[in-house]
């Protein structure tokens, strides 16, 4: 790790995870995006040194990461997500694969606990190490996630970003309850999957007339 909070020794669990991750996506939203480009953008922030700028935890990137994610909703807006081009299929890939990222670190133990130094680094290695072995064998339960999904139209002044943060605020405190390798792996997936249905939800919504109602906040 380096001094920026950053790993670039063990990409395995993010890569199957974001495989995963699309498959979950083409099978629920009919949304064919590109594989290997959505695992390139899951390892990504731990290779490029725009995204090393954030530490992966969630008091550091937090900002970031809302902004990433309501930033993409902003510019799928204006594509048709059922007739994606080769081009902005690697854009909207590359991106949910970042969002990936740091979503899964927000669930992983030594991220959540924020174990950086000295004795708690050593730690923080040994852990991810073992995780990264977990996962070759991991089956990913799905709907593990109980905290209620984001309900959008509960005022008429929608703000993305506020609506973003609180649930995944949420999620993580959730997934404070109990510990496990496994509970990382599947909550990593599920809050991904979450978040990327959240995207496209609010997309498909705002080609609708009934969000002409209300006026969303990017």
């Amino acid at each position: 790790m380096n001094k920026r909070g950053c790993y670039i020794i063990f990409p395995e669990a993010h890569a199957i995870i974001a495989k995963n991750l699309c498959k979950e996506i083409n099978d629920n939203y009919q949304i064919s995006l590109n594989e290997k480009r959505m695992m390139w953008g899951a390892i990504s922030p731990d290779i490029l040194p725009k995204y090393k700028i954030y530490r992966h935890y969630k008091e550091d990137s937090e900002a970031f990461l809302v902004n990433e994610i309501v930033n993409l909703i902003y510019i799928c807006r204006f594509f048709n997500l059922k007739s994606l081009d080769n081009f902005k299929k690697k854009i909207i890939s590359i991106k949910i694969g970042v969002i990936s990222h740091f979503l899964s670190d927000y669930v992983c133990l030594p991220h959540k606990e924020n174990w950086t130094f000295n004795e708690a680094f050593k730690k923080h290695v040994n852990y991810e190490k073992e995780l990264n072995e977990v996962v070759k064998n991991h089956v990913f339960t799905k709907n593990v996630i109980s905290t209620e999904s984001i309900s959008l139209y509960e005022c008429e002044t929608i703000h993305l970003k506020k609506l973003v943060k609180e649930y995944i605020n949420k999620v993580i405190d959730e997934y404070s309850l109990e510990q496990s390798y496994e509970r990382d792996l599947d909550f990593a997936l599920n809050l991904s999957t979450n978040i990327s249905y959240f995207i496209f939800d609010v997309v498909n919504e705002l080609s609708l007339e009934t969000s002409m109602k209300y006026s969303f906040v990017f």
